[in-house]
């Protein structure tokens, strides 16, 4: 259903408002569209709209349902036709991509974060992908998308940074056997963080735990291994290196060694959203126009 309002000055949340006032079951969640965010600082403008949305859903709720979908459907680095070619085709949009997600994806609230568009066509070069000679060039920001897909489980954690280049994210698999930690390091500094770990408290033992990173330039992520961490509260350091895209990876085993952490900026990582997480990264790509 879609009511008519005549007040062309109204807002998208404000029109999702009146929706939910008269007619909140018949409606089964929010999508919007977010653009001019091109401010990696500013990230957290997407926490910002996914937490309004859930409060519309809640405070209008006539069919006990406050899970509704929220889904942000098109978003991108470059509003409208208005494209930097060097933010577009480069690593720019990939850094951008990983603090967003990131940052969508800790709320623990947003079904899925859709990039416009696949691929370039003449009035939007800003797509995953672009045409050159008849064939398929992959941007960095589809490396990135890739790379976040690969990094994030089922649920989603609770985590705070005290460092401001640092955007990060860290989930936990169904099974309590895998923990994955992202980090986005937007910044030219090499950073070392320390990282203090609380996980439910079925998730002892120790882990073994392995970093990946994607760094500018890269197609294809690297590993290395880390020393081996105890859980379900534990301290490691991170090594993230500057305009890089990390994830370390937590792997339940069953012997326990402590690690000695170095003096460093501190990630505190808490227990799980009460709710699973409706926050995996469901990359269902849209094709369509630019609003």
């Amino acid at each position: 259903l879609y009511p008519v309002f005549t007040d062309s000055s109204m807002s998208g949340a404000a029109w999702a408002e009146a929706t939910y006032r008269q007619y909140d079951s018949l409606v089964g969640g929010i999508s919007f569209h977010v653009w001019n965010g091109r401010s990696i600082i500013n990230a957290e403008r997407f926490a910002e709209e996914i937490r309004e949305a859930r409060r519309i859903i809640r405070t209008y709720d006539t069919d006990n349902d406050t899970a509704e979908a929220i889904v942000i459907d098109q978003t991108n680095l470059n509003p409208g036709s208005a494209v930097s070619p060097f933010a577009a085709n480069g690593f720019e949009a990939a850094l951008w991509w990983g603090a967003v997600a990131a940052t969508c994806l800790n709320t623990g609230d947003v079904t899925a974060v859709n990039w416009f568009t696949v691929v370039d066509d003449p009035h939007h070069r800003k797509g995953l992908t672009r045409i050159e000679n008849d064939e398929v060039v992959i941007k960095p920001v589809a490396y990135a998308m890739r790379f976040m897909t690969t990094h994030v489980r089922d649920s989603v954690l609770r985590v705070a940074s005290t460092h401001p280049d640092l955007h990060v994210l860290a989930t936990v698999d169904s099974a309590h056997d895998r923990v994955s930690l992202c980090a986005v390091n937007a910044g030219d500094r090499h950073i070392s963080a320390q990282v203090r770990l609380t996980l439910p408290g079925d998730m002892d033992g120790a882990f073994r735990a392995e970093q990946y990173y994607l760094p500018d330039g890269a197609e294809i992520e690297t590993m290395e291994g880390r020393p081996d961490v105890d859980g379900p509260g534990f301290t490691f350091s991170i090594e993230v290196p500057a305009r890089t895209l990390s994830a370390t990876e937590l792997y339940r085993k069953p012997t326990a060694i402590t690690p000695t952490p170095p003096d460093a900026p501190v990630i505190v990582v808490a227990d799980p959203w009460p709710q699973p997480a409706l926050s995996t990264l469901n990359l269902a790509l849209t094709i369509g126009k630019d609003a």
